[in-house]
């Protein structure tokens, strides 16, 4: 870039450089194409000194710093930060080769040290589009092309924060900085090692820091970057990126020359901001042309640059390094790999832009077809955080479809696809706790063989537990293959090799138990818990899996299992084991054989399976006896109204009177008279009340009460339910031979079966019913009607006739039962005949006299017997004077 900012700052002195250590540094943003396999020297910590002196890096032993410096970048492999991979490059050499020549547009070339820099402050810089961390430069307005009113510096920010560029000077300080104008060269040499170790390095990378322009055709000195390689170290020239604004006409040249040692990097006219009308204040696009460089095989390099005002470089190196991806909990597991290279390749003085672009190869021992580089593990929850980044490398191992089907015992293979010479190994997280067990999770090490295939053999653990995705969560795979000598470890670094790791479904038999209760009888009422049974499976007469109410999903072997319940509930009798149901977790329903108190169940190949253990709540009932009230006795030829959660609109219950309970097909079960038993009755309250009594008895209005729960699955009405009998009346009349009434007769009503007390039954003869308080109770003279009279066989016979008529010999029967009682029963009429008169004999009988003394007495008797009743009628009537 050709800076023309004037600052009037005396020459600096630069201070002593940053000591110790600085943390190796990959991208993470920008287009390059090797964010994870480049790692960038950086030459001091972000955000750099404001004092420019305090970002010198390399001197000439003097006043600018030393003449030679160690730069020492470094990043952990593993979690405990054991395994430390440091990168040592030495910088030396450092020639202002044109010092003291005329700059054209400043005082002559002054010499200047290594300065620290960061792609991106200049707008026409490429490098931080492709490689950056933070973002790229850009307009605060927040775009990459300038357009009005914008200004170049004034409105332009860079977000990089990679301190990764080499400048020959001090760019900050404009065109008075020592430095502006030059030409520099100094000589860079890398090693790598872990832990002490040499680490081969694949090569080093070279990338114009800061755009460059061809000045020549204008009279301008031409800006460039250059590497030189030692002659013979057989060093392969690969164009690794290449960036430019898509309108810029301008390409980037590799000039080849010291035999093919030597290549230089420079435009084919100005850089591309300067393109199209841009100018330094009004860079037109996003920069270039730019180019990143691979000196594949050289770990040695003279570098050099050139600048009108100040150009940059930017140095890296690649380390092959492959990491594992599962999520974190599983460790870091890295291998360092030696890449081949294809494509890209420069052998001539050529267009940078057009001989295509190099790609990174798999190394020999290696696992499958391919492998790529990370900067660091990229742990992820699919396993395929390798997968995303550079391109998906994972492919040693083809896993069975729906994965792994296996069980406890069990031996698993698993076909690796690999090339060698090396040691295949591979772990599974059977008991999915998140890391890899070393002793029980690892399979044999095998050897890859010359067809280039291993297979890994694994004892399945007896803790192996399903881990499928969708159903509980997946598990994880981790397969290695190294060439290193020792025993190879999940977690860790090897030499040589790949790792891959992958997210794995593993399936195994499994068992589970489920209690499930139907309420559908049960109503608005408690319904019992499903805890309330203890479920047990079982195999060869080991318990294998209990639980209360339900067990846990357990991992079993295949075979033959009892599944079994058992209560301590009291209530538990209310419910019936109705069924047994064993699913898979496909929907498949598994044949089982029922118990009286589970089912049998085989096991086979890998099914999930949950045994659904069905107790469905007994359906209640409600019994009740009726009775006669008078003898207790069985009373059949009612008929009930229920109502409950069954019925809530009421059901006539009738009384089934039958031989057996298979004719009873009405809501009434018990076929025997009298009995009541009404089923399948969910569970709640009922009442039940008389709808029709049996002929000859009363109907019983009281409204009863049962409640059907598990407590009392069959509810029994308070006994005795019972009827009360109706009573009957009986009448009769008393009349002369002419059919007129006959006052003034007594009876007797004599109980006889059941024998009882015999009744006197005088004649009432009263203005009204009311008047009569004896048993007659019809006031008409020679009417009678005794009520009240309970079943039973009576004897009715005249106690006492009329005056003047003859007493009746007669009885009566009368007979009171269910067809009659509650009615008036009607003897109709009985007749007395009178007496016969006096006849006086004509001859030889006696006087006359006789007969009228006779006929006198019963005169006055009759006449006492008249007065005598008169008076009680009188006072009975209440008439009495």
């Amino acid at each position: 870039m050709t800076t023309i900012v004037l600052l009037g700052t005396a020459q600096p002195v630069a201070a002593a450089p940053p000591a110790g250590e600085l943390a190796a540094v990959y991208a993470t943003g920008g287009e390059g194409r090797f964010t994870d396999s480049i790692q960038w020297l950086q030459w001091g910590e972000y955000p750099l000194d404001p004092l420019p002196e305090n970002n010198a890096v390399l001197g000439y032993g003097d006043e600018y710093g030393p003449a030679v410096r160690t730069v020492t970048n470094y990043r952990y492999l593993d979690d405990a930060q054991t395994l430390k991979l440091t990168t040592n490059c030495t910088l030396s050499g450092l020639v202002t080769d044109n010092e003291g020549e005329p700059n054209g547009d400043a005082d002559p070339v002054s010499r200047a040290p290594l300065v620290a820099s960061i792609p991106g402050k200049w707008a026409g810089d490429s490098l931080d589009n492709l490689y950056n961390i933070g973002g790229t430069g850009h307009w605060n307005d927040g775009g990459l092309s300038w357009h009005e009113p914008l200004r170049y510096p004034a409105d332009y920010v860079n977000d990089n924060q990679m301190v990764i560029g080499l400048s020959n000077g001090f760019p900050d300080l404009g065109n008075e900085g020592a430095g502006y104008g030059s030409q520099m060269s100094f000589d860079m040499e890398c090693s790598a090692d872990l832990n002490g170790e040499d680490v081969p390095l694949a090569g080093l990378v070279l990338a114009d820091a800061e755009a460059s322009s061809a000045h020549h055709v204008s009279g301008y000195r031409d800006e460039w970057v250059q590497a030189s390689t030692p002659q013979g170290d057989g060093t392969s020239w690969r164009v690794l990126d290449t960036y430019r604004d898509p309108d810029c006409p301008a390409s980037a040249e590799a000039i080849v020359t010291d035999g093919g040692n030597t290549v230089r990097l420079m435009p084919t006219g100005d850089e591309c901001v300067y393109q199209n009308g841009g100018r330094y204040s009004r860079p037109v696009g996003v920069g270039g042309p730019g180019t990143v460089l691979f000196m594949a095989g050289s770990t040695s390099a003279r570098i050099a640059m050139q600048g009108r005002g100040y150009s940059a470089v930017a140095l890296g190196l690649i380390i092959g390094t492959d990491f594992g991806d599962a999520p974190e909990s599983y460790g870091r597991a890295s291998s360092l790999f030696q890449p081949t290279w294809t494509g890209g390749q420069i052998t001539g003085t050529t267009d940078a832009f057009g001989v295509g672009l190099a790609d990174m190869g798999a190394a020999n021992t290696r696992l499958g077809a391919s492998i790529d580089s990370e900067a660091d593990q990229k742990f992820s929850v699919g396993a395929d955080g390798d997968d995303t980044s550079g391109f998906d490398d994972e492919d040693g191992v083809q896993l069975p479809d729906g994965g792994i089907r296996t069980e406890p015992g069990a031996t698993h293979t698993q076909q690796v696809s690999c090339t060698g010479p090396g040691r295949v190994a591979g772990w599974v997280d059977w008991n999915r706790n998140g890391v890899f067990d070393e002793a029980t999770e690892k399979s044999q090490e095998a050897s890859c063989s010359s067809s280039g295939a291993a297979t890994l053999s694994w004892t399945v653990p007896d803790d192996v537990v399903r881990s499928v995705s969708g159903e509980t969560a997946t598990t994880y795979m981790r397969v290695r293959i190294t060439n290193d000598s020792g025993t190879m470890l999940a977690t860790g670094n090897t030499l040589t090799g790949e790792v891959e790791d992958y997210a794995v479904n593993v399936r195994v038999p499994t068992l589970r138990l489920v209690k499930a209760v139907d309420g559908g009888q049960v109503g608005s009422d408690r319904l019992l818990a499903p805890e309330s049974w203890t479920l047990d499976g079982s195999t060869g007469g080991q318990s294998v899996l209990s639980g209360q109410g339900s067990t846990d999903e357990k991992v079993v072997r295949t075979g033959r299992y009892t599944i079994t319940e058992t209560t301590t509930s009291d209530r538990a009798g209310a419910y019936e084991l109705t069924g047994t149901e064993c699913v898979t977790s496909e929907g498949e329903t598994l044949a089982t054989s029922a118990t009286d108190d589970g089912a049998t169940l085989a096991m086979s190949g890998s099914d999930r399976v949950t045994c659904t253990l069905t107790n469905t709540a007994r359906p209640g009932g409600v019994e009740w006896d009726k009775t006669d009230a008078a003898n207790g006795e069985p009373l059949g030829g009612t008929v009930w109204t229920l109502t409950g959660p069954s019925h809530p609109g009421g059901i006539d219950v009738e009384d089934c009177e039958a031989d057996d309970a298979a004719a009873c097909t009405g809501p009434d079960k018990d076929p025997a008279a009298g009995s009541f038993a009404v089923t399948g009755l969910k569970w709640g309250t009922y009442t039940v009340i008389e709808k029709s009594a049996p002929q000859g008895y009363e109907l019983n209005e009281q409204q009863y009460t049962a409640t059907v729960n598990d407590a009392n699955l069959t509810a029994a009405l308070p006994s005795p339910i019972t009827n009360e009998r109706k009573t009957a009346a009986v009448a009769w009349s008393k009349v002369a031979a002419d059919g007129s009434p006959l006052g003034d007769s007594q009876w007797t009503l004599t109980p006889t079966d059941p024998a009882g007390e015999a009744v006197s039954v005088e004649d009432c003869a009263a203005d009204d019913a009311a008047a009569c308080t004896g048993p007659d109770k019809d006031p008409a003279v020679g009417s009678f009607r005794v009520e009240g009279l309970t079943w039973g066989v009576y004897e009715l016979k005249e106690k006492s006739a009329p005056a003047g008529y003859i007493l009746s010999r007669a009885t009566h029967e009368v007979r009171i039962e269910a067809a009659n009682a509650g009615t008036t029963i009607d003897l109709g009429s009985f007749t007395n005949d009178m007496h016969n008169p006096l006849v006086v004999p004509l001859t030889g009988g006696q006087s006359a006299q006789l007969f009228a003394l006779i006929g006198g007495v019963l005169l006055v008797a009759g006449s006492v017997t008249a007065a005598a009743r008169r008076y009680r009628r009188s006072t009975r009537g209440g008439d009495a004077a």
